[in-house]
């Protein structure tokens, strides 16, 4: 979307059909080996299906290793480009290039302009990560972290505000590492909260270790109720043990300290979280502490990844697991979060109050409908409303895993 935004805003964007564009535009991802195996079939797919077309190749996967990358440059033309992350914001330059070769370098920009997803403004306030994490390759590929400038953060959203944007997703590898010269995340979102307007901010992922040292602060911000009462904190494992191996720098009962304060400030804030199944000489014992703990605190997503290798990391070198193992134990945690999350759901029935319009979408196989979230960034179906505008209404049922609502 970020790309599609970049080149529509200079005009280069006028088909998003491959069979009648000029250049074929490919954002990769590393974070998965089955990822990693669906992009490289794509592209040697797309390669012999369109000879005549130039390529671009981005993301984070051709820069994960020297091995990726020359495999990478064997499946494309050698007039075809590939572009590290941090030189997307500038591939309006690089079309403007003959395309002749691969290392055309380019100073990224300051800050990467804004872009919208229907009536969402999305908002990237860093790039990068200054975690060591020993499972992920993300800050093999996307460099340390560099913050963005806040004064233009601001101006950003303010700008969308003015053009009819009411709705804002802060997003970055991980907010909590935001620092610009000392400016720090909570700064920020205080000077968000001091912008005039009605609109409504949601927080993108957040690494527990920044809530560990800055949970009050952090908290006070959503007595502003523009910010939705959720949180994305992965966690990763229920295990201490393990997440000393993944170097994740903080223990599980500090995590349970931190959703504590959450419910203390509001009995229904709500939370996401990532778990990762598997993990190299991750025992019974482990694996049933990262049961116990989703069992317990209930997180209203769960984001379940079966552990896969990736190339340059310490965790490629540990003992790995048994690949039926793994998939075993993925299966067995999903059917738990499975049994939960209908009752977590049932347990919204009969709530009332406002809700954001934020996408058309389909209820069922036979009528149209309208995506809506409240404040604890719940997601609620109804049957009428419009874009961007605000709604009451009151939670009646719930089909499948579906919260429908009725506007009162």
């Amino acid at each position: 979307m970020k790309i599609e935004a970049l080149l529509r805003k200079q005009k280069y964007c006028k088909t998003s059909e491959i069979e009648s564009s000029d250049i074929i535009i490919i954002n990769t991802c590393a974070v998965k080996h089955a990822t990693e195996t669906k992009i490289l079939h794509y592209i040697f797919d797309i390669r012999k299906q369109y000879p005549d077309k130039r390529m671009i190749v981005t993301g984070c996967l051709p820069q994960i290793g020297k091995k990726m990358y020359q495999k990478i440059k064997s499946q494309i033309h050698p007039d075809d480009l590939i572009l590290k992350p941090a030189e997307i914001h500038n591939i309006i330059l690089s079309l403007g290039e003959s395309l002749k070769t691969d290392d055309i370098l380019h100073k990224p920009e300051i800050i990467p302009a804004p872009f919208k997803n229907g009536n969402i403004g999305i908002i990237q306030i860093s790039e990068g990560c200054n975690n060591s994490c020993t499972y992920c390759c993300t800050t093999i590929a996307r460099g340390k972290l560099i913050s963005f400038n806040p004064k233009i953060i601001l101006n950003q959203i303010k700008s969308l505000y003015l053009d009819g944007i009411n709705n804002f997703f802060l997003t970055s590898q991980d907010l909590g590492n935001y620092n610009y010269s000392g400016y720090t995340l909570v700064d920020l979102l205080t000077d968000i909260s001091n912008l005039q307007g009605n609109f409504q901010i949601r927080l993108g992922m957040l690494n527990p270790d920044y809530l560990i040292k800055k949970i009050d602060p952090f908290l006070r911000i959503f007595i502003d109720k523009r910010f939705y009462r959720f949180i994305h904190m992965p966690i990763q494992s229920g295990s201490n043990r393990i997440l000393q191996l993944m170097r994740r720098n903080y223990k599980i009962e500090e995590i349970e300290q931190i959703i504590k304060k959450f419910k203390k400030f509001d009995r229904n804030f709500t939370f996401s979280t990532d778990i990762i199944v598997g993990f190299p000489s991750e025992t019974i014992n482990d694996f049933q502490d990262s049961v116990n703990f989703i069992n317990q605190w209930k997180p209203f997503n769960l984001n379940i990844s079966k552990y896969s290798v990736r190339p340059n990391t310490l965790a490629k070198k540990m003992k790995q697991l048994p690949s039926q193992d793994i998939k075993k134990r993925s299966k067995y945690l999903d059917e738990v979060y499975k049994h939960y999350s209908h009752l977590l759901r049932m347990n919204w029935i009969g709530w009332e109050g406002k809700v954001f319009v934020s996408d058309s979408n389909i209820l069922n196989s036979n009528d149209n409908g309208y995506l809506t979230r409240n404040l604890y960034n719940i997601p609620i179906f109804i049957e009428s409303g419009k874009i961007g505008t605000v709604s009451h209404i009151k939670i009646v049922k719930i089909i499948g895993n579906k919260i429908i609502g009725k506007i009162t």
